[in-house]
């Protein structure tokens, strides 16, 4: 039997386990229930946050967020979306993907948001500069509708070698001259070190004008007089401002009594220059400071130099080192130059048929007349040779304007006749090279494409000049259809084409290799100006040899030609005597292209500044070879106003720059506080440009240009006046005193007596048209025996001893000459004969 306390006492124990089952039971139910409501929170989240997602909020609390800023500005500037369509294209976008867009952005926000796209640019350009331990800066100009535009390029070369350009602005200038490029260069530096200060705080607080010239080498651009003027002031300005940091760093050592001393003595001289005390007290305590000042400067810079001068001369030379690099595709494109100027001085020294002369409309009608000087004046002032008749081919088959010229028609042809009717896998559209654009080579490329179709453009003249309601040729057609059978203009044009192959080509594909620093390409243009020296003495190499080997020996890289048929071309012609003289010819052009390369490379000759400069100046200078970037910011400058032509200046300048340095990428690595600093940087610069200061600028110049040409036409006219008024004085003291007839004058006079009957009759006596007028042009009568005797012809005309074609001397006419300048790059490229 079971006691009633032992009952008790399992009833206890099994309450206790029903007790502890329930309280299982009820917590299982709780976790349950728990975890039952953490899924379906979990589910909600998932899909708030799902629904979330596809929602793009294009502001948060007013403000249009930096990533849609981003966006805004790639979509623009990168896929050049235009402003007015940026909106939609975006809505479209985010449908098209299922997003929904939340809220709008209004027109002024895109323009807003490329500005602060071109801030970046700058201070992207600003952090690479400030970090670099070399620099060069790069420039060229042009004008575009009357405005002229520069673009600005800085190269960076960093403590570990890393090389890389920036495009530091395309800028509005008032005129081209190279001390408004040295301005624009000033301003553009000042405003890098502001934005930097403003947008990083204190990230540019030690940098100066002087921290920033000591890390400038040098300048490169073309070979124009404008680029080394631009070279030689940018020097000067830093050494004045090496000079200046290095007085102000010796003023700021000396004592504090010797400091005083100094002060006071600056003040005493600034003083007594602006009129004594009394004015010097007159000024406001921020002009005195202004004086002193200035004062202080003046002495720093003469113990600048003094300090300067102690250094020994391998630290002045580092410490002044700085040179000019011309673009290597300009010395290419000059060489050619001076290798056609040597070609047309051939003809006239060998006294071998000359190419026709290419006589113009107007000429010929002239030449028509029976005038045998007219004729002759008319043959004077044309042109001739392949250079010219490549620049004609173009006007006719490449014309810059589409609506001009036959370049569809050619085109098609070309192609068709080539390759046939039934297009292959080999077909290709035939063009003509661009000639008339001016572009490196191209002439010498139009040289080598007529020589391979000769026949083909002869018969396509053909063609064009019956296929007219009136058969035949005009002026120009005929001109160009003679020289493409005129022996002479083709031997050019195979010089042209053989000079191309063998030389600049393969030059140029050298020079243009990624990495190449123009300052290690001594040993090239060394080994250039050999190779042409060879090949001018051994022309046959091309001339004659296998055209599938000569490469070897006569192509500059020794690698295959690039165009082989037009080498076999030529040699076709010249073994069918159509090439007369070519040998010699190309000899001739070679030694002259040979003399270019010698002229247009003065940065490594010897005493230069790159061949004295030390191991340790080369290694943290790094140029470009050529001047690529710069022209083609020009070139984008142009199509992006063609595009968007009522975007401003800045604007396109701002997209430029972003697009090209690759800012969108540097602006994602800064930081919010950095973004945020140039939004009211880029509304400063908006509201600036309302006001247009490029065109106050323009109109500032315009204005001042035009006053000093009145002021230099009045002290011309004066000076004529004056001058006017002194001859018809001394003409009037001669006129008692002159001789009467041509016996009185004698060898034994002198000069001063003849000059005086001279400058008598040059304006008193005979009609201005008589043959024995003595003409007013005074380098026509140089010696004493010429004055002698036109003065004996005068006299006797004068007192009627001689009719006036007795005085004209065997017919001799002086027609009035058309003095032809030197060719140089707008001659060679020049469209119209």
């Amino acid at each position: 039997m079971v006691s009633h306390g032992e009952y008790v006492a399992v009833c206890d124990i099994l309450d206790w386990h029903k007790r502890l089952l329930s309280n299982a039971r009820k917590e299982n139910k709780r976790l349950n229930d728990t975890l039952r409501r953490e899924r379906r929170d979990r589910a909600n989240a998932i899909s708030k946050a799902v629904a979330a997602a596809r929602v793009i909020s294009v502001k948060e609390k007013g403000v249009v967020p930096h990533p849609v800023r981003a966006l805004i500005r790639d979509w623009s500037i990168v896929c050049n979306v235009p402003s007015k369509k940026l909106f939609p294209a975006i809505r479209i976008f985010c449908h098209t993907f299922g997003l929904t867009l939340r809220g709008t952005f209004s027109h002024g926000l895109v323009g807003l948001c490329i500005t602060e796209g071109g801030l970046g640019s700058r201070l992207q350009v600003a952090v690479a500069v400030k970090d670099a331990v070399g620099i060069t800066l790069s420039s060229d100009g042009t004008t575009h509708r009357g405005q002229n535009f520069n673009a600005h390029h800085i190269t960076c070369k960093s403590a570990d070698g890393a090389v890389r350009t920036y495009n530091a602005g395309v800028k509005r200038v008032p005129s081209k001259t190279a001390e408004v490029a040295f301005g624009t260069w000033q301003s553009l530096t000042e405003d890098m070190w502001e934005l930097l200060k403003t947008a990083i705080p204190g990230s540019a607080e030690q940098m100066t004008a002087a921290i920033f010239l000591s890390a400038v080498c040098g300048t490169t651009g073309d070979h124009a007089a404008d680029q080394r003027k631009l070279n030689r002031l940018i020097m000067l300005w830093k050494q004045s401002v090496d000079r200046l940091q290095r007085g102000r760093d010796a003023i700021g050592e000396l004592p504090t009594l010797e400091y005083a001393l100094l002060v006071s003595e600056v003040q005493i001289t600034r003083m007594e220059a602006i009129g004594g005390s009394a004015a010097w007290e007159a000024l406001s305590e921020e002009a005195r400071q202004a004086h002193i000042r200035e004062g202080l400067d003046e002495v720093a810079i003469r113990m600048g130099w003094e300090r300067f001068n102690d250094l020994d001369p391998q630290t002045q030379a580092s410490v002044d080192f700085f040179y000019h690099f011309g673009c290597e595709m300009h010395k290419e494109l000059n060489t050619v130059v001076a290798g056609n100027k040597a070609l047309q001085e051939f003809w006239a020294k060998t006294g071998y048929t000359a190419p026709m002369k290419l006589v113009n409309q107007d000429n010929s009608v002239a030449a028509a007349s029976g005038s045998a000087a007219l004729k002759q004046r008319a043959e004077r002032v044309s042109q001739s040779g392949g250079a010219k008749v490549a620049s004609m081919l173009g006007s006719l088959f490449r014309h810059k304007n589409p609506n001009k010229g036959y370049q569809r028609q050619f085109n098609s042809w070309m192609s068709i006749e080539v390759y046939g009717s039934q297009p292959d896998e080999r077909y290709r559209t035939i063009e003509f090279p661009d000639v008339g654009r001016a572009r490196f080579q191209m002439t010498c490329a139009a040289a080598g494409f007529t020589l391979l179709h000769l026949g083909l453009i002869r018969r396509f003249l053909e063609l064009m000049r019956d296929v007219k309601d009136t058969p035949g040729f005009n002026h120009f057609e005929a001109n160009v259809y003679a020289a493409l059978h005129d022996a002479p203009t083709l031997t050019e044009f195979a010089c042209l084409a053989l000079y191309a192959l063998a030389v600049t080509v393969p030059y140029v594909a050298q020079v243009r290799r990624p990495g190449i620093n123009a300052l290690d390409l001594a040993p090239m243009h060394e080994k250039i100006r050999f190779h042409c020296g060879m090949l001018a003495r051994r022309p046959q190499l091309l001339t004659e040899g296998d055209p599938n080997s000569s490469h070897v020996d006569a192509a500059f890289d020794g690698e295959p030609y690039r165009d082989v048929a037009v080498v076999h071309a030529i040699h076709r012609l010249h073994q069918d005597q159509q090439l007369p003289h070519l040998n010699e010819a190309f000899s001739a052009f070679l030694r002259g292209a040979e003399a270019g390369w010698d002229h247009f490379t003065p940065e490594f000759k010897d005493g230069s500044v790159l061949a004295t400069a030390s191991a340790k100046d080369l290694a943290r200078s790094h140029a470009q070879p050529t001047n690529d970037r710069a022209e083609g910011a020009l070139g984008g400058k142009k199509r992006y106003a063609q595009h968007k032509a009522h975007a401003t200046d800045s604007t396109v300048e701002s997209a430029l720059s972003y697009n090209e340095n690759g800012t969108g990428e540097f602006m994602a690595r800064q930081s919010k506080e950095t973004l945020d600093n140039l939004r009211p940087l880029a509304r400063q610069v908006e509201k600036a440009n309302r006001r247009n200061p490029a065109a106050l600028g323009e109109v500032a110049h315009l204005e001042e240009k035009a006053a000093e040409n009145v002021e230099n036409a009045r002290v011309r006219t004066q000076r004529a006046n004056e001058a006017r008024a002194a001859l018809e004085q001394r003409l009037a003291e001669h006129e008692p005193r002159r001789i009467m007839t041509s016996d009185q004058i004698t060898a034994k006079l002198t000069v001063k007596i003849l000059d005086a009957e001279v400058e008598w009759h040059r304006h008193r006596g005979l009609p201005a048209d008589h043959p024995a007028k003595i003409s007013t042009i005074k380098k026509r009568l140089k010696t004493k025996p010429q004055k002698i005797a036109a003065l004996k012809r005068a006299l006797d005309a004068l007192n009627g001893v001689q009719g006036p074609e007795e005085n004209q001397e065997d017919g001799e006419v002086e027609p009035q000459e058309e003095q032809l300048d030197e060719m140089d790059v707008d001659d060679f490229f020049e469209e119209d004969s």
